[in-house]
């Protein structure tokens, strides 16, 4: 095959927001569901990963990491909504 991809998902609860009475979390949540789909293109010296959320938790930040095990210190950017 030229190309092979896996797709993963899962599912968990999060709080549904922070409360601003106890200023904690509150205890209502919501279902969060993250797919990512890790593709390899024949000849590529890269994996592919697309990752798709829709964010339904407010007040919520998402963190993604992929151990690799390549050691680097490459970065592409560092900022809010972007790709590091």
């Amino acid at each position: 095959p030229l190309r092979e991809a896996v797709t993963v998902r899962w599912s968990w609860l999060l709080p549904e927001e922070m409360d601003d009475a106890t200023e904690g979390r509150s205890r209502r949540t919501v279902e969060q569901v993250l797919e990512s789909t890790v593709s390899l293109s024949a000849g590529a010296p890269f994996v592919e990963v697309e990752t798709r959320i829709r964010n339904c938790a407010k007040d919520h930040r998402l963190r993604v990491l992929f151990p690799s095990q390549v050691a680097t210190d490459f970065q592409i950017s560092d900022v809010p909504y972007d790709v590091v």
